[in-house]
């Protein structure tokens, strides 16, 4: 579930921009030191619905610098497979399709070797704000975690003065290389402790080897952690 009433106003473009640029332009899938990414500029993002089918995005000249690369979006209120678009020599991007009926996406800006951290936004009318999760200030699950070798630990570490419940963790696509090996849900996090999760890669599988884990927490509030699992 998402928060959208702290989703931010967009008569505070430039401070949203400056905001996003600084955490867009960060190291990728962790443990794999990589350069830099190009920065990306998510108030230059654009939806223009035109049918009830049909709801393009895209970026408009210099929402990516320097012009590299392509934007990878998930959707996250469904399975399908990520939506890839190249970027433009004016730093533009797109059109992707996206559903009438989606409310969260993620993106992330990759270009050779480099990622960008992903960017959990939701759809406000034409444009794009920031996904907010309950307990942000205190529950700290990461966004990206990289395999090591065959296995990734994803720690969910609750500051929170209240025990936190998970009662579901669940892969987006169900990818068949990868499986949650625990602990078995649902199941409870203490105040100021922590638990790992625990997901497998069978790299004999063909690719893809990579998943977004949502880890779906119940008490004290309802809310959804998506985290991307990926190699290095």
């Amino acid at each position: 579930m998402i928060s959208t009433g702290t989703v931010l106003a967009w008569d505070r473009a430039a401070v949203i921009r400056a905001w996003l640029i600084g955490v867009f332009g960060v190291l990728g899938c962790e443990g794999s030191p990589q350069p830099d990414p190009p920065n990306f500029d998510v108030s230059q993002v654009r939806i223009v619905p035109k049918t009830s089918s049909s709801y393009p995005l895209f970026g408009l000249a210099g929402t990516i610098s320097p012009p590299e690369g392509d934007v990878w979006l998930w959707d996250l209120d469904e399975a399908s497979a990520p939506t890839v678009a190249p970027v433009q020599g004016d730093g533009s991007f797109g059109p992707i399709q996206i559903r009438p009926a989606t409310t969260e996406l993620r993106i992330q800006l990759r270009s050779g070797e480099m990622r960008s951290s992903p960017l959990d936004v939701v759809v406000v009318g034409d444009r794009l704000g920031l996904a907010s999760r309950a307990l942000s200030d205190c529950l700290s699950i990461p966004l990206e975690v990289a395999i090591g070798g065959t296995h990734a630990d994803i720690v969910v570490d609750n500051r929170c003065a209240d025990m936190i419940t998970i009662d579901a963790l669940t892969l987006r696509q169900g990818v068949a290389a990868l499986r949650v090996s625990g602990p078995a849900a649902p199941f409870s996090v203490a105040a100021n402790s922590s638990q790992s999760v625990g997901v497998e890669l069978d790299p004999g599988v063909p690719p893809p080897h990579e998943d977004i884990l949502f880890v779906h927490v119940s008490a004290p509030v309802v809310d959804r952690h998506p985290v991307t699992v990926c190699e290095p």
